[in-house]
Parts: structure tokens; sequence; C-alpha cells
């Protein structure tokens, strides 16, 4: 999966003939193709013209997490959630949202608490495509293997992947991510996020911020946003941070790590 993401112009517009933001920008490599089933709750976030812009998270029946800054211009009663096909072009059900709730700390000048929910106006029901996720406990720290999935873009420009690709990554701490990132960018990396790397040139992209960053069974982290070409560690909310806010809103279930 060759894939470029750009964060700024991620807020308002679809995923084709974008230009480049200069500080949140990458290019990826080495996705997977996913298979029917193997992520049940990742859901694609769509505009009423089906165009895919971001992922998400199944919770619960009625609840879907995804980023703050996907929500960033959108109406509450704009958004079609496509879950149960992991083909962007094809297949799947639609639900709408009814309701977002963004992090009362979400700032985007500073990409942080940058963590979203999402209402549907008709709960999910249950099949082996579409099933959700329960939320990550533990406190993450440095050399754990992870998994991020997405509908990220292949080309730049050019267009959101046609199927769902997911790729292993490991976490990293906060003090080695934000070492082996640039001055200007360390402002963006907080204590309460999670950064992850993958082998050289492999990482997050645009369409794929929103996404669930996966270990075991559970939901850690939401990504977030990335810079040159996974050079350096993708920057991702981290679940157990948000926790206590995200189960006041939706009574999610939670997983503790063993």
């Amino acid at each position: 999966m060759k894939l470029t993401i750009y964060l700024i112009a991620l807020l308002s517009v679809s995923l084709t003939g974008i230009s480049a933001s200069p500080l949140f920008s990458g290019r990826i490599l080495g996705g997977t193709d996913a298979v029917a089933g193997q992520f049940p709750f990742v859901v694609s976030l769509r505009t009423l013209l089906n165009s895919h812009f971001c992922g998400g998270s199944i919770l619960n029946e009625r609840w879907v997490l995804t980023s703050g800054h996907c929500m960033m211009g959108r109406d509450q009663d704009a958004i079609n959630i496509v879950a149960g096909s992991h083909i962007r072009t094809t297949g799947g059900l639609v639900f709408r949202s009814s309701r977002i709730f963004t992090h009362p700390n979400f700032s985007f000048a500073l990409m942080a608490n940058d963590v979203s929910l999402i209402l549907v106006t008709t709960p999910f029901f249950w099949t082996p495509n579409i099933q959700p996720i329960s939320l990550g406990e533990a406190e993450i720290s440095g050399g754990i293997t992870a998994t991020i999935a997405g509908w990220g873009l292949t080309t730049n420009p050019g267009s959101a992947a046609e199927i769902l690709q997911w790729q292993s990554t490991v976490t990293v701490t906060p003090a080695d991510c934000r070492s082996r990132h640039a001055l200007a960018q360390r402002a963006f990396i907080h204590d309460n996020t999670i950064c992850t790397s993958s082998r050289f040139g492999e990482g997050m992209c645009m369409g794929d911020t929103g996404g669930p960053v996966i270990v075991g069974n559970s939901v850690i982290g939401v990504m977030s946003w990335s810079v040159q070409c996974g050079l350096v560690p993708d920057i991702h909310a981290r679940v157990s941070s948000h926790r206590d806010w995200i189960v006041s809103l939706t009574e999610a279930p939670i997983h503790e790590l063993p």
C-alpha cells in the first residue's frame, strides 16, 4: 500500500486531488489486503455523496470512535457510517450519524485529545462482518506489537484504497517518539498519545486517520497524524488516557490486556 497523509486537507475535502501540507505529510508502504471479517469493527466514514474521508471503530450498538480532527467542519446528521465490508466500493450496510461528541479538550492547534464519538441513528446489529471492539485499559509502553487498518490513499494524488489495508507496527515511548521527530513537531506529541513505528517507509496515511490501533482484541489508539514518508513514528490518541470520557458517554466495554 503506497499512501500519503495530508492532515490539514483532510478536514474539508474528499480523498482525490489533495495538495500537500508541509507539516503533516508523508508516504507509506507495506500494507496487506484484509479479508472479509478480519476487522469487523472497522468502519468507513463517508459524506452523503459516498466519499470516504476517515476511519472509525464500532464500540457497541450505538457508538463509533474516531478522531476529533475527522469531525471538524462536519454536520452531525450528514455522515454515513459504512460497516460490514472490507471493500470500499461495494457491500456493507449504511448507518447514519445523529450526534457528534468531540473531546472537550480537543485542540487542533496542538493536535491534543484528538478523539470524537459518533452516535448512530439506528443500532448496529451483529453479523460475522459487523462486530464491536473493546477499549484498551492498559497503559501501553514501547515495544508492543500493534495493528493498524484503513482505506487510505494509494497514490498521490489519488483515491482511497479499494480493499481495506492493514499493517503490523510497534509502539514507541513518547520520549523516544519526540527524539525521532523534528523540533517543530515535538509540541504535537503528548503524554496521552501513542506513537508507532513500522519498517522504513511504512505507516499510516490520509483516509486512515480516525481508525484503530489494535492490540489483541482491543483498540488502544485512534490514528491521528503522521509526517515525512514513514521516516518517523506515527501519532495516535491514547485510548486509555481518554477512556473515562469515552465510557461516560458510551458505556463501552473495557478490556485489560493480559
